[in-house]
């Protein structure tokens, strides 16, 4: 136990600690009395052996709770305050009920404190146990009237009576008083412990859900409702609605993952879009297990988070990775093509044909070939039309060349008007026919 919890009649483990100890050491006390009354040579070693244990023991049970809570609330610095309204009906139940009890020597009331301690344990959980046990035991013992005095016999069968009594008492009220004590703590805490769970679902967009399998509802934490755009309810809804919640097109997939989960009893996960209340679209994402009894699936749970976001930042992160891979492709584009003409400029070429130069060496039979042309009597044709006129017969002539070429084949400005051309697998005889093949379509252009 934690130090916090010794000496604490509402915490059930110390308590029956408690009364083990109680039993030990009223046990001892009546051994060492019983023995020296024996030296005495005096009569009924038995009796006077069983009336002393229960004086002691009683003794100790009813009066040491009063001071070590007493001792424990100073302990931890809690004032004196007026008793509330609530602890005053109820310890004065207990002390009428007594009075009334007692005074009565005409009727068997002895009932009535049982009860009235029994409803101030439940009101006040171990304080009005030990309140109530203190009452009834200060007045049973005061008085010389009362029901007991009906019981037959003598002195002794009585005092019997009157402790057997108070002992029935004790070990209904104390017991029970830390039940209900710990029962609060453990009521308290779960309650702390929801509110930082929805807290935490809050913050987190996380809500959890559950249901009975066999059952048509469905409970939904307040995150879910709010995933869903709907006002809390009382926590169930129906689940052909849960279900209908989701977009047509998932609703398969959902029904699927929880019948699968509800027949084999294994964990489950998937995607999907939710119809929200207010008309909005909703990603979520939702695992969940199966809780087995015996074997068998007896309840589904699982968690649902709002990816809304996450996939809204995918969409754009995967737009933005497009547009770079188009805006790095025309970069490489514009980097490799020669402005003027638009086929391949210089670098480009002669990249091409590093490569081609490297494939052939490494691999049998890759063979290619080179030629280089240029355009004759070009620097006629600025001096006599015009630089701009040379310009529109350089892309001419390069336009002309790229529809003659096969779709392996790279042609590529190399400057002025000359031009480079990679024929890859062509030998020398196609490669004349190739370049063959522009001669004339600029022959013919003209």
């Amino acid at each position: 136990l934690e130090d916090n919890q010794y000496g604490r009649f509402d915490n059930p483990r110390w308590s029956l600690r408690f009364l083990g100890a109680s039993l030990l050491g009223s046990m001892a006390s009546a051994l060492i009395a019983t023995g020296v009354y024996d030296a005495s040579g005096a009569q009924g070693v038995g009796s006077f052996f069983v009336s002393w244990l229960s004086t002691v023991i009683l003794g100790i049970l009813i009066v040491a709770p009063a001071i070590m809570e007493t001792a424990r609330a100073h302990h931890e610095g809690k004032a004196f305050t007026a008793p509330s309204l609530d602890k005053s009906l109820s310890i004065g139940a207990v002390f009428l009920s007594s009075v009334v009890a007692f005074l009565s020597d005409s009727f068997p009331l002895l009932f009535v404190p049982f009860v009235a301690v029994v409803f101030a344990t439940f009101a006040l959980r171990t304080t009005g146990a030990v309140a109530g046990l203190l009452v009834v035991g200060t007045l049973a013992t005061a008085y010389e009237t009362g029901p007991v005095l009906l019981v037959k016999g003598g002195i002794e069968d009585q005092v019997a009576f009157l402790q057997f009594y108070l002992l029935m008492i004790l070990v209904c009220a104390l017991p029970v008083g830390s039940l209900l004590s710990d029962a609060q703590r453990d009521a308290v805490k779960l309650s702390l412990n929801n509110r930082l769970l929805a807290k935490a679902e809050s913050l987190a967009n996380v809500g959890h859900w559950h249901f009975e399998v066999g059952d048509q509802k469905v409970l939904w934490s307040a995150e879910v409702y709010r995933i869903h755009r709907r006002p809390p309810g009382n926590g169930y809804i129906a689940l052909d609605r849960a279900i209908e919640a989701y977009h047509p097109e998932d609703r398969p997939l959902v029904t699927s993952a929880v019948e699968h989960a509800t027949i084999f009893g294994k964990e489950f996960q998937f995607e999907a879009r939710i119809l929200c209340a207010d008309g909005s679209i909703r990603h979520v994402f939702s695992q969940g297990d199966v809780e087995l009894a015996k074997g068998k699936p007896k309840a589904v749970f699982g968690v649902i988070l709002d990816i809304t976001k996450q996939k809204a930042a995918m969409q754009e992160l995967s737009l933005a990775h497009r547009q770079a891979e188009e805006s790095a492709r025309a970069a490489k584009l514009l980097a490799e093509t020669d402005q003027l003409t638009g086929v391949a400029n210089r670098r480009r070429l002669m990249a091409d044909l590093e490569g081609a130069i490297a494939l052939a060496g490494e691999q049998k039979g890759q063979r290619f070939s080179l030629a280089m042309v240029d355009i004759d009597d070009f620097k006629v044709i600025n001096d006599t039309h015009g630089h701009l006129m040379g310009d529109k017969v350089l892309a001419r002539v390069a336009q002309l060349a790229k529809e003659c070429l096969r779709e392996q084949d790279l042609v590529g400005r190399l400057g002025g008007e000359e031009f480079g051309f990679i024929l890859r697998g062509a030998n020398k005889k196609s490669a004349v026919q190739i370049m063959e093949r522009v001669r004339k379509a600029v022959e013919n252009e003209r």
